[in-house]
């Protein structure tokens, strides 16, 4: 009986792919073939996506029971480690710095004094 049922499924799915592409061009049929085999790629890498997280899941729980199991035993008694520093000498004073004229590099035009600003949009015209 199962075997009557999966052939009269396979001769009603001939017969309606065989309609079809007797219906549609081949641009159609060939965009259809390209859907299908694009989503028989996608299963293997679904189902290695899936057995990473379970196998990822395993590992998490194991860690949580060995956490568990750690935390339930008792610690044993560190003792207090205290430190006593004596008085330290004060760090030496820095060198002095330089002018700023000092930090350019050389064959750069030195600084003046005085910083010319240019507001955007301002024109620069003589009134007599």
């Amino acid at each position: 009986m199962k075997r009557m049922i999966v052939a009269a499924a396979l001769v009603f799915g001939a017969v309606t792919v065989w309609r079809l592409g007797s219906l549609l061009s081949a641009d159609a049929i060939g965009l259809a073939v390209g859907v299908l085999l694009g989503v028989l790629a996608g299963v293997p890498v679904s189902l290695l996506v899936l057995s990473g997280s379970r196998r990822r899941e395993e590992q998490q729980a194991e860690r949580w029971q060995e956490a568990d199991r750690l935390r339930a035993s008792p610690m044993p008694y560190q003792p207090p480690i205290i430190v006593l520093a004596g008085a330290q000498a004060p760090p030496p004073p820095a060198p002095p710095v330089g002018a700023p004229s000092s930090y350019a590099a050389p064959g750069w035009p030195q600084p003046s004094g005085q910083r010319q600003f240019k507001m955007v949009g301002d024109q620069e015209h003589w009134i007599e």
